[in-house]
């Protein structure tokens, strides 16, 4: 018998009422949850999606990944059977091979640091590649030891610094990696770990710092553009959120902020930003749905703090925003349907960077794969930037690592190397091109509120 996608809405939606995600859990358990992939063009599967005791994991080109409940699973399986298969079958087992393997790496570092300090465990610094520290994943604790040994080691090139506090009290910090001397410098500004689970972005942040210091002076290319560029790296926007997917539920997404009235917490920073904020797409009024997009735009301190040192930072040629998974490149506009200004260039650009990258990644627009408002990689676009840009306009890219499931954000530690030096392939790629040809600002008719997406 044929359903209507209302009827099989209604049946989700009375189910979804019992189901309860805790929060406040010790350590949380995935033991009842299981993934399915769905195909992403089927109005009910777009119902599913809609229900905030359902995580979507990632679209991209082989589908739609939902984390759900067995019991949500069942349902969706006997109204779409042709629609939806079960990818991950229990999601516990996959987070307790990821962190068996991330806890015992930190005792074992941990043991290191109390017997013989910091500097042993850091002693290859200058070896980018060395397996020591980049096959692993690491804590916010150690992280934020390795960029402040990193600038103490290199500080002719590297400076480190704090951009502003989370709630918890913990630093943002960011890093400038330089050697040129001219005051009015292009930069290229890069962001990790804006969504807590995320952990293979803060990798990749790692080792494009840890790239650029050991190669000046040793590669040429990278020497080059260091006498004429400046790299900005923020690799932890989301220090509170990530620290929770150590201490507390792996599979964290948002930031820890507490919502008045509701004993969900967190808001998804990357619904946040001021670029067609709260208009339709991909984002969430409901405090507990993972893509909450907060009580108005730019409510967080996380992206106040973005803002501001992004805008002190200019002139910014440049700008990616690293998040896992589905390996694709996307370029604006996530909540418009008009293309970008640079369509043409973006376009090219972002082929060029699937082109270097050694997985299989795929380069479009971000409206292409699913309507989202108020992400980073529009706001980096946005008038707002651009007016305080001095004359440029940022070549802007949200780039969505390896792999395309079934690991999705549990990718294993072998894959960390792998990822992140296809990364840096891109990188250099688009540090040349902004170098030799940055976007000069012109007159525009473009605004940021054309063509919004309306639910």
């Amino acid at each position: 018998m044929k359903r209507s996608p209302l009827v099989i809405a209604f049946v989700f939606i009375v189910l979804a009422a019992s189901v309860r995600a805790s929060y406040y859990s010790r350590k949380t358990s995935y033991s009842r949850d299981v993934v399915l992939r769905c195909n992403k063009d089927n109005k009910a599967v777009e119902k599913v999606m809609e229900l905030a005791s359902v995580d979507v994991w990632g679209v991209h080109s082989d589908g739609l990944d939902i984390k759900m409940s067995r019991n949500i699973a069942r349902i969706v399986l006997q109204y779409l059977p042709e629609s939806c298969f079960v990818l991950v079958s229990n999601v516990e087992n996959h987070v307790k091979e990821a962190e068996e393997y991330s806890f015992s790496t930190e005792q074992k570092m941990k043991a290191w640091r109390i017997n013989n300090g910091l500097d042993v465990v850091l002693q290859d610094i200058d070896d980018v590649s060395s397996t020591d520290w980049h096959t692993a994943y690491h804590n916010y604790e150690s992280i934020i030891e390795w960029y402040k040994h990193l600038a103490k080691s290199h500080p002719s090139l590297a400076r480190y610094t704090t951009i502003g506090k989370t709630a918890e009290n913990r630093d943002m910090i960011a890093v400038h990696i330089t050697a040129s001397k001219n005051p009015g410098r292009n930069k290229m500004y890069m962001q990790c770990l804006i969504h807590a689970r995320e952990w293979i972005s803060g990798s990749v942040c790692m080792y494009q710092a840890h790239m650029l210091v050991q190669g000046y002076g040793n590669d040429r290319e990278i020497t080059d553009l260091l006498n004429d560029m400046e790299f900005l790296i923020v690799p932890i926007v989301n220090p509170d959120g990530y620290h929770y997917t150590w201490s507390h539920s792996r599979l964290w997404r948002k930031n820890r902020a507490v919502n008045s009235n509701s004993e969900c917490r967190g808001v998804d920073l990357n619904r946040n930003f001021d670029a067609g904020w709260g208009q339709g797409g991909r984002t969430s009024v409901n405090e507990c749905g993972e893509t909450y997009h907060g009580k108005k735009a730019a409510s967080e301190l996380e992206v106040q703090h973005i803002k501001k040192y992004f805008k002190k930072n200019v002139p910014i040629v440049a700008a990616i925003d690293f998040h896992s998974y589905g390996q694709l490149i996307l370029r604006p506009y996530g909540y418009a349907k008009r293309s970008a200004q640079d369509e043409s260039t973006f376009a090219k650009m972002g082929n060029e960077m699937a082109r270097q990258m050694t997985a299989a990644y795929i380069s479009q627009r971000s409206i292409d794969l699913y309507p989202a408002c108020g992400i980073a990689s529009d706001w980096f676009y946005s008038n707002e930037v651009i007016s305080a840009n001095k004359g440029k306009r940022p070549a802007s890219f949200t780039i969505e690592l390896r792999d395309k499931g079934p690991y999705g954000f549990l990718l294993p530690k072998d894959q960390i190397m792998p990822t992140v030096k296809e990364v840096k392939n891109a990188v250099i790629y688009l540090a040349k091109s902004v170098r030799d040809a940055p976007l000069e600002n012109k007159e525009s008719s473009d605004s940021d509120d054309y063509n919004i997406i309306m639910n």
